[in-house]
């Protein structure tokens, strides 16, 4: 029988404490999904008036990809799901939980995670939704892995799905009736994909990435920065605002969980951050200590693809080297304000 292991992991100051606690879920196949359809910044650039080059200089995005007309969230999903059982042939009955954590969902209720399992043909898996906007993809982690270790579950499929192309459409709308452009340009960093991941609790034998420690944190009077009201009206941001909260909440956190983990910032070998700004990654690398080498970014050819960025840029980053590094921090923020990272080590087993 599978034994527990949800200690919490000691701060190593007696005088602080730490809100950091251990994982042990693995990794058993990742894959990431986006359309063909590409769309530079000069047509949106164009309808709006701006100069040619100011998003990508504002934000760093070149280009996001767009789902066909009629694509839907579950579709988008499924793709994701079968890139990865290209990767990693799954027993459909053996999954025991789908976790869907994308921000864009195909109806407000049933849970999308059900639409999913339902294509999938995991007919009796325990299907739910978390969310947490940007940061959906950490809170699933975490939830699935407090399910393998509590022997609740051996294997868990986190999926997540973008349709945000809607929303700067929307947007586009909005400023051509008069609306104040300021509060919609975020809008427009947006772009649709798709990713998915097979936990599993851990086995013996080969090489494979496995969870170490997680951290998870809200800065609650943030909450009203960035909001979207429904799916037919586009998202709101006061984002000088946000961008400061998020650059003055989000390193403390990262660091207490690396010092509780035991890592220096100069021994991290990938580091995937959330893909809001390249203004943000870079100023929140420098305040962590990270080498902007040691970072993977997809923001410029993707855009900000929400609780997809995370698994989407960390398939990318393993997509293109050899072998597993050995140390790897997941930090993500979303509108709320919530903070979380993830400690991943590669281990021999």
């Amino acid at each position: 029988m599978y034994r527990s292991n949800l200690a919490v992991i000691p701060a190593r100051s007696a005088t602080s404490s730490t809100r950091a606690f251990s994982c042990a879920a693995e990794v058993a196949a990742l894959a990431r999904w986006a359309p063909d359809e590409e769309v530079p910044n000069e047509a949106i650039e164009r309808e709006l008036g701006l100069s040619e080059g100011f998003i990508e200089k504002s934000v760093g995005v070149a280009a996001r990809r767009v789902a066909r007309p009629g694509t839907t969230v579950v579709q988008m999903a499924v793709e994701a799901c079968r890139a990865l059982f290209r990767r990693h042939p799954v027993d459909i009955g053996a999954v025991d939980y789908v976790i869907y954590c994308g921000v864009s969902r195909e109806y407000l209720e049933p849970a999308t995670a059900a639409f999913i399992a339902k294509e999938l043909g995991m007919l009796r898996a325990g299907a739910f939704d978390v969310s947490s906007a940007c940061l959906g993809f950490v809170d699933a982690w975490q939830q699935a892995d407090a399910l393998i270790q509590l022997g609740r579950a051996k294997q868990v499929l986190i999926v997540a799905a973008e349709r945000l192309s809607p929303i700067w459409r929307k947007a586009l709308q909005r400023i051509r009736a008069g609306d104040d452009p300021t509060k919609l340009l975020a809008c427009f960093t947006l772009g649709d994909g798709a990713a998915a991941m097979l936990l599993t609790a851990p086995r013996a034998g080969g090489s494979r990435l496995t969870g170490l420690s997680g951290i998870r944190v809200n800065f609650s009077e943030h909450s009203h920065l960035c909001t979207l009201a429904g799916s037919e009206v586009p998202m709101e941001t006061n984002s000088r605002d946000l961008f400061n909260a998020a650059i003055d909440s989000s390193p403390p956190v990262v660091a207490e969980l690396l010092e509780s983990t035991g890592w220096r910032p100069d021994e991290v070998d990938l580091v995937i951050p959330h893909q809001a700004s390249r203004r943000a990654i870079e100023q929140g690398a420098r305040q962590m200590g990270f080498a902007m080498n040691r970072l993977h970014i997809t923001l410029d050819r993707f855009a900000n693809l929400a609780a997809v960025a995370i698994p989407f840029t960390l398939a990318e980053a393993l997509e293109a080297r050899g072998s597993l590094p050995s140390k790897i921090l997941l930090a993500g923020y979303g509108s709320g304000l919530g903070v979380g990272a993830i400690c991943l080590t590669s281990r021999a087993a």
